[in-house]
């Protein structure tokens, strides 16, 4: 069942009270629940300088002008009074003070029930119902006997409370705040408020459960949509908050985990390999921690860490391959120029001289193919210069003995 309600701009839209859903347009199929008719139910109050106004409890209206409903009100029969089923059970029964039991009388004053009320600290948070599940048991609630008059008696007592606390304005601004925190926040541990609920929703709440904050606030009703979207506002700022620290945690998670099992990473040439890899990976599935990030998340870590941290192993790997080589090729050349010292080479002699006798010798074969000086270069170095070389001079590139001999395998392929 949908009811048909209005905005403020006098725009319909409609309400489901058993979702708590609102919409512009009425579903398709839905039925409209009949309008009810709603009493007005004004009330007269007098301030504490005697200047009396009138509160409408039905729509929260106040105002200093006497309604005509009320005139009317007041020339029809008075309703009949109206007591709930744990007043009926308790009524008729003695309260029970230091252990005897004592009959209460009705003094009519209120005295004793204001008394309780104030020493109580009861404020505007506290609905009528709370009032009497408290104070059912206490024998100043019953120093009045009607119902009717004991409700009457408690909104009084939040108005004068109310009158005497606007001495500083200040400060009664930031304790209705604070209880009007209070109360949102015992609609949210109900499942009644959420980061996304409407103010219109929970203001609805509010005037279903005759809730006092909301009757005796001098607030506008635009001041209070305002106060309830700075604490919603507020909650999805705790709640990005929150989503975000267990983001940071999950991605530091992750990067540790893919940091101690990195061919997940290694054995993956693109994004979206690594990804597909990632997602089917046991371990990732089974971690509940890693469930709150999305794939944008992984891609953002992949490419700021694991990316980058890839190729710079790359070329780690790439420069100690390059600095071993390096020392392979001096090796080689050094044991190529031994080669060639062992043979006559005069400044006529060529290449293709000796070609035959060198080219099956592992000497020549393993400087071919290497950075540096090629075995030709070598040769004409030494042809252009055979005095020179017979003289012994020491060679280009000294080799470290510890290297030969660790070399003399390594180069065997």
């Amino acid at each position: 069942m949908w009811e048909e309600l209005k905005t403020e701009d006098n725009e319909t839209y409609y309400y489901n009270s058993e979702t708590n859903e609102t919409r512009w347009i009425l579903p398709e199929g839905a039925t409209i629940k009949p309008k009810e008719v709603v009493e007005s139910k004004w009330e007269e109050y007098e301030t504490a300088d005697g200047q009396k106004y009138y509160y409408n409890e039905s729509t929260g209206e106040t105002t200093w002008d006497k309604p005509k409903e009320l005139e009317e009100q007041e020339t029809q029969e008075k309703p009949k009074e109206v007591e709930s089923e744990i007043e009926k059970q308790l009524k008729d029964k003695p309260v029970i003070v230091n252990g005897l039991m004592k009959d209460i009388k009705d003094d009519g004053s209120g005295e004793d029930f204001l008394k309780l009320l104030k020493d109580n600290n009861v404020d505007s948070t506290w609905s009528f119902q709370k009032v009497m599940e408290t104070f059912i048991d206490k024998p100043d609630y019953w120093s009045i006997k009607s119902s009717i008059r004991r409700k009457q008696l408690y909104e009084e007592y939040l108005i004068t409370k109310f009158q005497e606390e606007l001495s500083n304005k200040s400060l009664l601004i930031e304790t209705f705040k604070k209880n009007f925190t209070t109360q949102l926040e015992n609609l949210k541990s109900r499942g009644s408020l959420n980061q996304d609920t409407r103010w219109i929703t929970i203001k609805k709440i509010l005037i279903e459960e005759e809730n006092p904050i909301f009757k005796t606030s001098m607030m506008s009703d635009l001041e209070l949509a305002g106060l309830y979207y700075e604490y919603t506002d507020k909650l999805k700022q705790d709640n990005q908050e929150m989503i975000r620290t267990k983001k940071d945690q999950a991605l530091t998670e992750l990067k540790n985990y893919l940091n101690n099992n990195s061919n997940l990473v290694m054995n993956s040439k693109t994004w979206e390999l690594f990804y597909n890899h990632l997602i089917n990976d046991s371990r990732f599935k089974s971690n509940h921690h890693f469930n709150i990030l999305t794939k944008l998340d992984i891609l953002k870590l992949y490419e700021s860490e694991l990316y980058p941290n890839l190729i710079k192993n790359l070329n780690s790997k790439i420069t100690n391959l390059m600095k071993q080589n390096y020392t392979f090729d001096r090796i080689a050349r050094a044991k190529f120029k031994k080669l060639l010292g062992a043979l006559e080479i005069t400044i006529d002699t060529e290449f293709k001289d000796i070609l035959p006798k060198i080219e099956n010798e592992d000497a020549f074969i393993e400087l071919c193919g290497r950075s540096g000086s090629t075995p030709l270069e070598l040769f004409l170095d030494i042809s252009k210069n055979p005095a020179s070389e017979s003289k012994k001079r020491p060679l280009e590139d000294p080799i470290d003995t510890n290297d030969t001999k660790k070399s003399k395998t390594s180069l065997n392929y």
